[in-house]
């Protein structure tokens, strides 16, 4: 598009047309598929969860009925897309959420304040986090559930 004004570019986003290629969707090799595979053996996924493709870890930990050892493991990953597939998951226990407190990434925390696994008493913490998303997902989640919100002062 180039050589056009800017308004003809507003005009366009703002009608829907795309301005730009799309990415290409993940469209993993055999690991990613058994990740997803609910036949897939325990044995199997424990070895996925630590392959070097980050996306099979995050097909892992999205399993709905994954072992709570393995969970724990993904939970420890060195990416957040990992850990934030695991503050995600409908198996979280408070051992989990607890360790996933802490994240330094606010989107692990946010993912948490999301998860409808997570204990409300932490999600009303949850409400005066330090960053706003967080902080907006718990409060989101308290209204739904007509829990008032813990508000502690910030440091």
């Amino acid at each position: 598009m180039a050589g056009s004004s800017g308004w003809t570019r507003v005009m366009l986003a703002s009608s829907g047309v795309a301005l730009g290629e799309d990415p290409e969707p993940y469209r993993g090799g055999r690991e990613w598929l058994e990740a997803q595979d609910p036949d897939t053996h325990f044995d199997r996924l424990a070895q996925l969860t630590a392959h070097p493709d980050v996306q099979v870890r995050i097909a892992v930990a999205r399993r709905p009925r994954l072992q709570m050892g393995l969970l724990i493991t993904l939970g420890h990953d060195l990416d957040p897309q990992v850990r934030t597939a695991v503050a995600g998951s409908p198996r979280v226990n408070r051992v989990v959420v607890e360790h996933l407190l802490a994240d330094r990434d606010w989107r692990v925390v946010r993912a948490l304040a999301h998860n409808e696994a997570t204990p409300l008493d932490v999600v009303q913490v949850l409400a005066s986090h330090r960053h706003e998303p967080v902080r907006r997902a718990a409060a989101r989640r308290l209204r739904a559930h007509a829990v008032p919100a813990v508000v502690e002062p910030r440091a």
